[in-house]
């Protein structure tokens, strides 16, 4: 009988062991409210996605850059219809993307684009880079973030544009964010949520912010709530669900 216990008590130690965070080999990852423990391949699954593989061949951090990958396209794609094929997917994702601060690229295609509001949205990403976390921009980053946040809701309040209005209204939000700030933060989105109707890309940024801005402020039942949301249909962050 005592054999049986040992038997026993080692699979629950076993099982425990491999569903655990701290990493095993078989580290499970979650999509969709079900458990899927078959290799993606083995039932048509697209193997690049880190949520579907069982085999630990995704470590937590591969996560994070299949969803920045799907990011970067969808704002690629994003802006090149914003800018109606005035710039090739290419030239967005050199502006965008570049390891060169924004304003050292926009000259390049500052002809092209044309639009005054554009260059006023290029000149406060720029200045508030340097504000989260952005490396190369920390050596002419502002030293406090509230004027910049000041800057920010100026631009916001002026810009007539509506596909710029609602990435202004992501960049304030982060800036709170990024400085603990996340009574203002949620504020300024109650405030102003209305101008988020055509670009679903940028509501999911901001709902995770929104979630994230939650928790801190002690509203654990929204937060988790919103979280959920992120995690079942979110295409660029549902990691952070």
């Amino acid at each position: 009988m005592s054999l049986l216990k040992s038997v026993a008590l080692s699979s629950i130690i076993a099982t425990s062991f491999a569903f655990s965070c701290a990493g095993s080999g078989e580290q499970m990852y979650v999509k969709d409210e079900y458990y899927n423990f078959m290799s993606p391949s083995m039932v048509g699954l697209n193997n690049d996605n880190p949520f579907y593989n069982v085999a630990n061949h995704y470590p937590h951090n591969d996560r994070w850059e299949y969803f920045d990958k799907q990011k970067e396209q969808l704002n690629i794609e994003a802006w090149h219809k914003y800018f109606a094929n005035k710039l090739s997917k290419n030239d967005v994702k050199e502006l965008f993307y570049s390891e060169e601060p924004i304003k050292k690229i926009y000259p390049k295609f500052a002809t092209k684009i044309n639009n005054p509001e554009f260059k006023d949205y290029v000149d406060f990403l720029n200045l508030q880079m340097g504000l989260v976390g952005v490396y190369q921009y920390e050596q002419t980053a502002p030293k406090t973030y509230k004027p910049v946040v000041d800057k920010g809701i100026k631009l916001f309040n002026s810009c007539e544009d509506k596909f710029l209005k609602e990435r202004y209204l992501f960049l304030i939000m982060r800036l709170y964010h990024y400085h603990g700030d996340y009574k203002n933060e949620l504020a300024f989105y109650e405030q102003n949520k209305q101008v988020l109707t055509s670009n679903i890309l940028v509501k999911e940024w901001i709902d995770a912010l929104k979630a994230g801005a939650m928790q801190h402020e002690g509203q654990t039942l929204e937060s988790n709530k919103l979280y959920a949301d992120i995690f079942q249909n979110h295409k660029t962050n549902a990691h952070l669900g």
